[in-house]
């Protein structure tokens, strides 16, 4: 699973079960309050989990529902996840299975009350669907306004040692990437680091580019550039790694691509 951004995720679920063991005698707590206050457990977990386990008149709201009751009632406007979750309280304290009620929302929104074009002909809700009814079910919810991506210029250095190690730093423990390895990398929001403002960082002799991409995330377009230096020291927080311990480490996609730009072996295959 290297690369699929779960690493923050292990390091939470990780984090849960230590709390589950000390606090609460190694069984998972059915309060929904007591799951909430778990690493890594919002309020969708702690739904499905008491809910679904254990039987608990909980709300269960992701984008499936959401669109569910606004067209149910039809609410218009881009989705509403605070409306919905208030909605989805009301009628789950009616059902009779708490976990069944929310399960037929989800894949009631999966596979018929779907985006775009919904199969009202077969929906078992049509005559309770003011969307319906109104012949708007297509056009709820709006589409929810997209926004702008943040640009940052990374300008990141390959540095490999006479034993063929590559020179890596970890990265905080918070924000983009968090407390996963990087070839050691300077961040900007105006401009790329130039490569006077390289050499005395990273106390090389030599330094030269070799590429230039971009990496898009959910919030930010990321415009890599890329240079091969000689002559690098370890230190402040930068370590050197054989090789064959790269697999090893939590290396995201976009800096494997650095690696594969700089042709260090074993990230070809993310290069493109």
């Amino acid at each position: 699973w290297s690369g699929l951004g779960y690493y923050r995720r292990a390091r939470l679920l990780h984090r849960a079960a230590r709390v589950i063991r000390d606090e609460h005698a190694s069984k998972i707590p059915s309060d929904p309050a007591s799951l909430r206050a778990l690493p890594g457990v919002g309020r969708y977990t702690a739904g499905a989990v008491s809910s679904i386990v254990f039987g608990k008149r909980e709300p269960l709201v992701d984008g499936n529902v959401v669109r569910v009751l606004q067209r149910l009632d039809a609410v218009e406007g881009p989705p509403d996840e605070s409306w919905s979750w208030g909605r989805a309280e009301v009628l789950v304290e009616r059902a009779e299975s708490p976990g069944v009620f929310n399960e037929a929302l989800m894949e009631l929104g999966a596979t018929i009350c779907t985006p775009g074009v919904p199969r009202c002909d077969v929906c078992p809700l049509a005559r309770l669907c003011r969307a319906s009814a109104h012949g708007v079910a297509e056009a709820i919810p709006a589409p929810r306004p997209r926004a702008r991506r943040r640009l940052l210029y990374a300008t990141s250095v390959v540095a490999i040692d006479r034993k063929g190690r590559v020179l890596l730093e970890e990265r905080p423990p918070t924000g983009l990437w968090a407390k996963m390895w990087q070839c050691p990398t300077v961040e900007r929001d105006d401009r790329q680091a130039s490569p006077d403002e390289l050499r005395p960082r990273l106390a090389v002799r030599h330094i030269e580019p070799v590429g230039r991409f971009e990496f898009l995330t959910t919030h930010r377009a990321v415009r890599f550039a890329v240079y091969r230096a000689w002559g690098a020291r370890a230190g402040s927080g930068r370590k050197w790694i054989d090789r064959n311990e790269l697999s090893e480490l939590g290396l995201s996609s976009a800096h494997a691509r650095v690696m594969a730009c700089a042709g260090v072996e074993g990230f070809a295959a993310v290069s493109s």
